[in-house]
């Protein structure tokens, strides 16, 4: 790089403390959520699937979050 030229402008102001410039706590996208603690799962499905789904899911008297969860053990079960 070549030589600091005073412009008379100031630059961004100086950071205080902490090691590298990096924050010393973490931040709320990195925080793992406890384990009894729900999280939002999102996705699109076809208007068919989603109608069959939410049917077959009041018919056995299971809530859609059930029925997604015990359909994926069993799915992992089946490729293990």
């Amino acid at each position: 790089m070549g030589k600091k030229v005073d412009t008379g402008i100031p630059g961004p102001p100086e950071r205080s403390g902490g090691s590298g410039g990096k924050p010393e706590t973490q931040s709320e996208n990195t925080k793992q959520p406890e384990s009894s603690n729900l999280v939002a799962l999102n996705f699109k499905v076809s208007p068919e699937v989603k109608k069959d789904f939410k049917v077959w899911a009041a018919a056995h008297n299971k809530t859609q979050r059930a029925v997604l969860e015990e359909a994926f053990k069993l799915l992992k079960q089946h490729y293990l």
